[in-house]
């Protein structure tokens, strides 16, 4: 995951004229804590100290908690932060110029390619998933895709049971892919999005194959003789009727 932050509030990154910690305000704080801890937890994982994150902030530990008051708060914000990028871009897209078809396939590439091969949001995600805040961000992201999948269908460029899960789902994937495959995520995102698109906009359906060999021969209507078998069935005919010979030592039979 990438937050971004301005050159201005990051000390951590090393710039030049990057403001001191003391002169920052309280929302410019909160940003460079959250760009810290993104970093830090990419690189250490969850469990990094705190002290870790304060220090790749250039604050001090109580600063930290002055702003979140435990390690859940500021996964939380991440996770939550994390979620409204989403819901912001799919508003975006949403207003974009053009087809929706378009402005939904630009969305997931600039999310994907904003996002890292670590499963940051899903450690956090264990350990938040019940947070307000996390829960209010998902619910906004959530409803944010859901509209943008609305006008997609009313223009018929999105399969009709597309969800926002859907959509979350082709981020985890790619994701996945990144880590397995790091030069080849964005074919595996092609693939999936090929898949999101209306039956009518990836063509028709191939056709079924022809059956092979000869098809059962249904009875002919009464008063019209039977067509011509074909000659297999005409075999088995022959062989399932009686021989002439031994239809007439029958009747001889019979006779006496």
């Amino acid at each position: 995951m990438i937050i971004p932050v301005s050159r201005d509030t990051s000390s951590a990154t090393g710039h030049a004229g990057a403001l001191a910690w003391g002169a920052l305000d309280r929302d410019a704080k909160r940003e460079r804590l959250l760009a810290a801890a993104a970093r830090v937890f990419e690189r250490e994982g969850i469990d990094a100290p705190m002290s870790a994150v304060a220090h790749a902030a250039g604050a001090g530990v109580a600063s930290v908690y002055r702003l979140f008051a435990s390690k859940e708060e500021l996964l939380a914000a991440l996770l939550a932060r994390r979620r409204d990028q989403i819901a912001s871009a799919a508003q975006r897209a949403l207003r974009a110029r053009g087809d929706r078809r378009t402005a939904l396939r630009r969305m997931l590439v600039t999310l994907a390619e904003s996002q890292s091969a670590t499963d940051l949001l899903g450690e956090a995600k264990l350990r938040v998933a019940d947070h307000p805040e996390a829960l209010a961000a998902r619910d906004r992201m959530t409803a944010a895709l859901e509209r943008l999948l609305a006008a997609a269908r009313e223009e018929g460029c999105v399969r009709p049971d597309a969800t926002a899960l859907d959509l979350r789902l082709m981020l985890v994937a790619t994701r996945a892919a990144r880590r397995a495959e790091p030069t080849r995520w964005r074919r595996m995102l092609e693939l999936m999005l090929d898949a999101l698109q209306a039956p009518a906009a990836q063509g028709a359906p191939p056709q079924a194959p022809a059956p092979q060999g000869p098809s059962p021969q249904a009875p002919a209507p009464h008063g019209q003789p039977l067509q011509a078998r074909a000659p297999g069935a005409q075999r088995r005919a022959r062989d399932a009727r009686p021989s002439d010979s031994l239809q007439r030592s029958s009747d001889r039979r019979e006779r006496r």
